[in-house]
């Protein structure tokens, strides 16, 4: 009996040092609670943000105040750049997933207007018809969406700046009801 209290003891000893270690914190390691591995992005923003709280606990709460006075920064009399939203919307034919050819070059008309810098909202509609579920418009909405994108994309936009919303019918909307209605940011 006492062996064995022995032996656990130095078992013990061993795994808390594992678990005190500078790996475990930063997550190098995974315990056997957490089977999916971390994303080395997050590992570097949670060293970052150690590093920057040991650099503010070094200073007092004296010195941060005197920041804080310090950085009062003086008003202003420039006017807040107004940016202008741009929005054009390409028309679709009944239950097709692709626009005509003249469309397709309205489209890239358009395109020059566009910011490459700026976000870019694709959103999708299609006219819900006798019988139609509700699921059904929704997916052609998305198809009709996803292809413009894949237009953006060919023109080298930025695909982290797309986003698709497909919105299937909408009872608001005049007129032809088969369109993508593109904005720019």
């Amino acid at each position: 009996m006492p062996n064995i209290f022995i032996i656990f003891l130095i078992f013990l000893i061993h795994v808390s040092s594992i678990l005190k270690s500078e790996n475990v914190k930063l997550k190098y390691i995974t315990l056997s609670e957490n089977n999916l591995p971390e994303s080395r992005i997050l590992i570097d923003r949670q060293k970052k943000k150690i590093a920057n709280k040991g650099k503010e606990k070094k200073k007092n709460k004296y010195e941060n105040e005197f920041e804080k006075i310090n950085k009062k920064e003086p008003k202003s009399n420039k006017k807040p750049v107004s940016i202008n939203k741009y929005n054009f919307k390409v028309n679709f034919m009944k239950e097709k997933e692709k626009p005509s050819a003249e469309e397709i070059k309205i489209f890239y008309d358009n395109l020059t207007k566009l910011d490459k810098k700026g976000s870019i909202t694709i959103k999708g509609y299609a006219m819900k018809r006798e019988g139609d579920s509700t699921s059904k418009v929704r997916r052609l909405s998305l198809k009709r969406a996803l292809f413009l994108r894949s237009l953006l994309l060919k023109e080298n936009y930025n695909i982290t700046q797309i986003y698709v919303k497909a919105l299937g019918h909408d009872n608001e909307l005049e007129g032809n009801k088969d369109i993508v209605i593109i904005t720019n940011d």
